[in-house]
């Protein structure tokens, strides 16, 4: 993993989301940061032995869980509309071999499709051990939603400051 700032510390700081939210402390704890080296965002959690499904292997929706809310990063970050909230539409994941508990996990993404700002996009994600063999990978199709209808969406008459910060490109 390189050295660069921990981005969800710096744009989305108070974040309590299960997967990037370091202020969760249920949480994934997913670490990301830009990896020039692989024109990509990178991410990195520690799956824990509270996070297993058989004994000794992370709980595959854990990984699926991770992947996605890392999406959603690589899509706002790289993606062609910094201003937009991006949520789920569907996915497709394969699970290649097993992720054992206790190994940190990499994770790698960048766009596979693009089209407008307004257009909906294709994120490709990987979960990877240290010696870079995939675990997981998956591709998902997100969509840019405007902060107000983000905040319909989530149930809440206004985006909270912390979000309006990091959807604002961190100014």
């Amino acid at each position: 993993m390189n050295d660069s700032p921990l981005l969800n510390r710096e744009l989305l700081p108070h974040n309590t989301c299960f997967g990037c939210g370091l202020d969760n402390p249920a949480g994934l704890h997913i670490e990301i940061r830009r990896d020039p080296a692989e024109g990509a965002l990178s991410g990195r959690f520690v799956p824990t032995s509270r996070m297993d499904g058989f004994p000794g292997i992370t709980h595959g929706g854990l990984v699926y869980t991770a992947l996605d809310c890392f999406s959603t990063w690589v899509a706002t970050l790289l993606g062609p509309n910094r201003e937009a909230g991006w949520i789920l539409r569907s996915a497709t994941t394969t699970y290649h071999r097993p992720a054992p508990v206790g190994r940190p996990l990499t994770l790698v993404g960048r766009i596979r499709e693009q089209a407008g700002p307004w257009d909906p996009l294709v994120v490709h994600t990987e979960a990877r051990l240290e010696d870079g063999v995939v675990c997981v990978e998956a591709d998902f199709k997100v969509v840019p939603l405007t902060q107000e209808k983000l905040a319909a969406v989530g149930g809440l008459r206004e985006i909270p400051d912390n979000w309006k910060f990091f959807l604002s490109g961190g100014e």
